[in-house]
């Protein structure tokens, strides 16, 4: 996987990841009184990464995970 998360793709990779057997889930931020998604954690706390809509989700050989983080 090398692609750039957006809201029109989250779900696709959301399923993507879950094939793989790759923790996923909604990441979250409060805007004014409601509760938004900005992005995506990929993996299992400690050694998980967020991505922002924007940015750009590599997937490295030893099958982590990697953000390049976009311009937006």
């Amino acid at each position: 996987m090398n692609e750039t998360l957006t809201r029109e793709n989250y779900l696709r990779i959301d399923t993507e990841l879950d094939q793989c057997g790759v923790f996923a889930k909604q990441y979250t931020r409060m805007v004014g009184e409601h509760v938004v998604v900005v992005g995506m954690r990929i993996g299992e706390r400690p050694n998980h990464v967020v991505a922002m809509f924007g940015d750009t989700i590599v997937r490295g050989a030893d099958g982590g995970y990697t953000v390049i983080v976009g311009v937006s």
